[in-house]
């Protein structure tokens, strides 16, 4: 989590994708295998030649595979960012390509805030956190792949609650 201004921007975290991980280092040593096996595979020339230098480049195909592997966790991570401010919680989906899509959720009108992590994410302090309100019947935003979601959820849970109480301080005493 990072905190600029009044606002705290939270990430997914590299964690959450421990299994493109596991799937990078697999594919990296059958990339290795599959160059020793096919020698042909590699790309090989030069690249310039400085006076009576010449400088070479070879290019293994193989090794393209586990760079589209690493490369699709990487923009599932930096395309979302959630942030929490002093009115509610954004989603924004899509930084990474042509069109973005907000989704924001005020504090007041928060219904349910629910946790979501399977075993091994609980090893991980990694999560889910989704949040739904009142007006569609669904849940609006999931933060995805975060770290302590505990925490997280107990600040949106105490600033929903907050809301909650402040809201109900001022109407009783508006009808008094």
């Amino acid at each position: 989590m990072k905190a600029e201004s009044d606002a705290i921007h939270i990430t997914k975290t590299w964690r959450s994708e421990v299994i493109t991980v596991v799937v990078f280092i697999v594919m990296s040593i059958l990339a290795v295998t599959l160059t020793r096996i096919f020698p042909w595979s590699i790309i090989d020339g030069e690249l310039f030649q400085i006076g009576e230098t010449s400088y070479r480049m070879a290019l293994p195909l193989f090794w393209l595979i586990p760079l589209i592997t690493i490369g699709s966790a990487i923009f599932r991570i930096y395309n979302v960012r959630y942030t929490i401010n002093q009115r509610g919680i954004e989603f924004e989906k899509g930084l990474l390509e042509l069109r973005i899509k907000l989704t924001r959720v005020w504090f007041e009108d928060i219904r349910t805030v629910q946790k979501n992590q399977t075993i091994i994410e609980r090893f991980l302090d990694i999560g889910s956190i989704h949040v739904g309100t009142a007006a569609t019947g669904t849940l609006e935003i999931t933060l995805k792949g975060i770290a302590a979601p505990e925490e997280v959820l107990e600040m949106i849970q105490r600033e929903r609650d907050n809301r909650q109480k402040t809201a109900q301080t001022s109407s009783n005493s508006s009808q008094q």
